[in-house]
């Protein structure tokens, strides 16, 4: 499989769509005037190069469900097929700038009928017309979702063994925003296996805004390794020795089950994050799951040519910048059902959960997307050695 085909799994690939999957709401089962739920999170396609931090956005096809709400004799969601559906794009001044116009594709669900490149900064409003219906409508705006990743010098030093002998390893913080982000940031992480993109089950972190609501009881110290280490493959030593050495820096850090949820992140403070378990790649033996079977791509070239690195390619992070009421929904959905279900592309319309339709329950939002490479290994280097 190439590295650039990325199909995220099941979980946050918001980058494709997020498909509503609703719960039924209590209702006089003989009810005629059904409410609508809109489940509708716009965002972009992802195209990352090979090379850490680089990324490429695309416009695609924007989807959302727009379903009538069953009641309980109901066996399935009614499917909206009649409706004029419509997103007004306004710049910061409030000046329209577009027009996106969805067309029913089957089954409830809509689309664009165009590409559209998800801006920055910039005013969405939802508008939906069923006939017989008052018009449902919502607003969303979109954040930034700028990210650097440049390290910093000197932020944590440890004597630990290395090749036989006491040295001094400091490591290098291997995020850090330049600008301050005001909108929430949920991060997850994944490895790459000849089946694609495999969830992580934990990550943990440093930064002080992060959220406790789906920690553990268990440390960084208790992540091992799976699987079994190639001696003859330096992508797999280099691999043990980014993951001990992290795991030996900040052994107390909590398990946080499944992702992290950022509040906020202020500007120029950096913070530590890592994710597990993760196994071996043994890329050597694996033909590196045919990434280099047209030669080493050029973006790479050079920079991972001697193969130690290599393996941080096949570890990445998923970064989603959510707006305030994509991120309200998704608290409330987590805290009704004590789970985050599929990367959030698993959405619901419950009772006492959060909505901002009007005349409708669901949701609409943006979600801005990116891809990091899992750690790069000159994070850490020797203060009395190479």
């Amino acid at each position: 499989m190439n590295m650039k085909d990325f199909r995220l799994p099941a979980l946050f690939i918001l980058a494709a769509l997020l498909t509503g999957c609703v719960e039924t709401i209590v209702m006089d089962p003989h009810e005629k005037d059904l409410p609508v739920v809109i489940h509708c999170v716009l965002g972009n396609s992802i195209v990352d190069a090979a090379f850490p931090g680089a990324v490429f956005l695309t416009g695609k096809k924007q989807s959302m469900t727009i379903k009538y709400v069953k009641g309980k004799s109901e066996d399935e969601y009614i499917p909206v097929t009649d409706a004029e559906v419509l997103v007004e794009v306004s710049d910061t001044l409030g000046r329209v700038i577009d027009n996106i116009r969805f067309v029913h594709s089957g089954n409830g669900t809509w689309e664009s009928e165009t590409e559209v490149l998800i801006l920055d900064y910039t005013h969405y409003s939802l508008s939906v017309d069923i006939p017989g219906k008052e018009t449902i409508w919502a607003e969303t705006l979109s954040h930034s979702s700028y990210i650097s990743t440049f390290y910093l010098p000197e932020d944590i030093r440890k004597s630990d063994k290395y090749r036989g002998k006491e040295e001094e390893i400091v490591m290098r913080y291997p995020f850090m925003f330049r600008e301050r982000v005001d909108c929430p940031l949920w991060i997850f992480a994944q490895g790459y296996t000849p089946e694609g993109w495999k969830d992580l089950k934990y990550l943990v972190t440093d930064n002080p805004y992060a959220d406790d609501m789906n920690v553990t009881g268990n440390l960084f110290s208790e992540l091992e390794i799976s699987g079994t280490q190639d001696m003859d493959d330096i992508s797999d030593e280099r691999l043990r020795y980014v993951f001990e050495t992290s795991r030996g820096l900040m052994p107390d850090l909590s398990l946080h089950e499944g992702y992290v949820r950022i509040s906020e992140i202020e500007s120029d403070m950096p913070f530590f994050l890592h994710a597990g378990p993760i196994w071996y790649l043994n890329l050597r033996a694996n033909d590196y799951y045919g990434i280099f079977d047209d030669g080493i791509p050029k973006m790479i070239e050079g920079f991972y040519s001697d193969g130690g690195h290599t393996w941080s390619l096949f570890y990445r992070y998923v970064f989603h910048f959510v707006n305030s009421d994509l991120d309200e929904y998704l608290r409330s959905v987590y805290n009704k059902e004590h789970q985050s279900r599929n990367y959030l592309t698993s959405l619901y319309s419950t009772t006492n959960t959060f909505t901002n339709i009007h005349g409708g329950v669901g949701i609409f939002g943006c979600d801005n997307i990116r891809n990091i490479v899992f750690l790069d290994p000159s994070i850490f280097y020797l203060v009395n050695g190479s």
